[in-house]
């Protein structure tokens, strides 16, 4: 009986042992490199270069900028002028009519002079006298009963009142207001009878012989624009494109606008006003080459514009400034030189230093 039992017994301590041992597995103790010391786990290996980026390129060149500018204007007549009265004086007479075309020196109004002609009487009456006792001194002394010393006083006299008459004169000239030069009249501002001082306008005259029209241009065209180029402009309610031609220039900059004033000359076909507004255009040729190239070209980002250069068979960006823009093409103003290749197709694939191979040459815009 005790030899069954032993016999189960000996069976399940040979099975906890074999299931034990299936639990456990295998350590392996790693392998010693040359010297005792264990090798280090290697890098993975870098993957293989890829092919050359192809790309096409612009070489960089500089070119006569020729730009259509457009510009704000204002028409103005030839001559313009407000006529006032030199005088503080009554409104005698008005010689012309609204609107009415007059010469140079035309009688427009007369002022009030009566006391002015009145004054003039007195002193040619008083100047008479002092010249007949002039006539008297210089034969007493002549005689040796007059000294020269009151004949010089005499004298005086005489020069006093014919220069008071003098003065006299010129106050009833400025009295009868004239044409300074031939044009239209405007509005009569006075009537007859009135008050009139050299701060109250009586009435505009325009000269319509041909306009002027004004306009400025940016700083950097300045050097641009000369004395006899032409302008085209259309005004306000007219379709009609009208020519002008450039007649003076600014000799200074605006220093508050940094903008150059021009002033050209139209003729006067009878649909232009002045004080018009007019839409001025100029073609002009820069003075300074520039560069301009495609508009895909240019990398716009948050730290600023740039673009491509390839420098020995790689491509770096290179920041750059805009100037001008056009439909299809921007001008760069700096950050480029004359000579080098910008990258103006397949930007997207491109990294700093990446190696390109130049697949095609563009054509400068």
């Amino acid at each position: 009986m005790s030899a069954l039992v032993v016999l189960p017994c000996a069976a399940l301590v040979v099975l906890a042992t074999a299931i034990s041992g299936c639990r456990e597995a295998p350590r392996r103790e790693p392998v010693a490199a040359a010297g005792g010391a264990s090798a280090p786990p290697s890098a993975p290996a870098p993957p293989p270069p890829g092919p050359p980026i192809q790309v096409e390129v612009l070489v960089v060149k500089l070119e006569a900028v020729q730009a259509t500018l457009a510009a704000s204007g204002t028409l103005a007549a030839a001559e313009s002028v407000s006529v006032v009265s030199e005088l503080p004086r009554r409104l005698a007479r008005v010689h012309v009519k609204d609107g009415q075309r007059v010469k140079k020196g035309e009688l427009l109004f007369t002022l009030d002079t009566a006391d002015a002609s009145a004054q003039l009487a007195r002193v040619r009456v008083r100047t008479r006298a002092a010249r007949a006792q002039l006539e008297r001194g210089k034969k007493l002394v002549e005689e040796g009963l007059l000294s020269a010393q009151e004949l010089e006083r005499l004298q005086a006299s005489v020069d006093e009142l014919e220069a008071e008459q003098r003065v006299l004169g010129v106050t009833l000239g400025k009295s009868r207001i004239r044409a300074p030069f031939a044009g239209v009249l405007g509005l009569r501002q006075v009537s007859e009878g009135a008050w009139v001082t050299p701060e109250r306008p009586l009435v505009a005259l325009h000269d319509l012989s041909h306009l002027r029209l004004d306009f400025t241009l940016p700083e950097r065209w300045a050097g641009a624009v000369r004395p006899g180029q032409v302008v085209r402009f259309q005004v306000a309610g007219s379709a009609v494109a009208r020519e002008a031609r450039v007649t003076a220039i600014e000799p200074e900059i605006d220093p508050t606008t940094r903008s150059l004033r021009v002033r050209a000359t139209a003729e006067h076909d009878g649909g232009l006003l002045p004080g018009g507004f007019a839409s001025v255009e100029l073609t002009l040729t820069s003075p300074a080459p520039s560069v301009f190239v495609p508009s895909l070209a240019v990398v716009p980002s948050a730290a600023g514009d740039s673009v491509w250069i390839v420098e020995g068979g790689e491509v770096q960006p290179r920041p750059v400034r805009l100037g001008r823009r056009e439909p299809e093409r921007v001008e760069i103003t700096s950050g480029v030189a004359e000579g080098e290749s910008l990258v103006v197709g397949n930007l997207l694939r491109l990294r700093p230093g990446a190696a390109v191979v130049v697949a095609a040459r563009g054509a400068q815009p």
